[in-house]
């Protein structure tokens, strides 16, 4: 990574007009955790090429890894104004608009995404987690969410944690408690054994919820 970061830095040397080396090099910037210089090598980039659609969704991430929600989702409106098809801008507007508040608009991003690929695991996770769990009952669909739940549990082979959490919330919220439970059990023993602590925890409060036939809301 270090040599193609200074690939990318004596490309923009040789080239101070290249917006490939700086979005090469955002991204690199960006992987590294350094969001800032990231994302002005973005705005750079788009300086001198400001129709690349790619380059709006790493600048829309990028926001969104600094939790400047609003900006994210104008970043990653523009990607799809310039390209509709952009299928990871649209993910990520999602989970802008989700982090926003604005569930609605979410859940429709998230079921644009799946309609085009409906197999893909993480978008399946975040449409069920909220048909599951979110506090407007006009959101909440169990029999949905438990769909989703399992497309999101099987891409993942039964070995995301979180995926299963969200499949117990969601036969939870479908009045299946034994399954809820079971499910449950089996994230619960995923999230122990990988170390995330913060996730067994809240597991914990969420099985004595279904324990006493209760859902889980947000």
């Amino acid at each position: 990574r270090e040599e193609a970061q200074r690939f990318f830095e004596k490309a923009i040397e040789l080239d101070p007009a290249s917006d490939e080396a700086y979005f090469q090099l955002g991204v690199i910037l960006r992987r590294e955790g350094n969001l800032k210089e990231a994302e002005k090598m973005f705005l750079r980039s788009l300086d001198f090429h400001p129709d690349n659609p790619n380059v709006h969704n790493n600048l829309g991430v990028t926001l969104l890894e600094q939790q400047r929600f609003q900006e994210a989702v104008e970043a990653l409106n523009k990607a799809l104004e310039i390209y509709p098809e952009h299928i990871n801008a649209r993910y990520n507007l999602g989970l802008a608009l989700w982090s926003l508040g604005k569930i609605e608009p979410a859940v429709q991003e998230y079921r644009n995404v799946l309609s085009v690929k409906p197999d893909w695991a993480a978008a399946a996770n975040s449409l069920a987690w909220i048909l599951a769990t979110d506090k407007d009952n006009k959101i909440r669909n169990g029999t949905e969410a438990i769909l989703w739940a399992q497309v999101a549990c099987q891409g993942a082979g039964r070995e995301n944690p979180e995926y299963l959490d969200t499949l117990a919330a969601a036969y939870a919220e479908a009045g299946r408690f034994e399954e809820a439970i079971r499910t449950a059990r089996e994230s619960l023993t995923l999230a122990r054994s990988t170390g995330d602590t913060d996730l067994a925890e809240e597991l914990e409060k969420r099985l004595q919820l279904y324990e006493a036939k209760k859902a889980f809301t947000e």
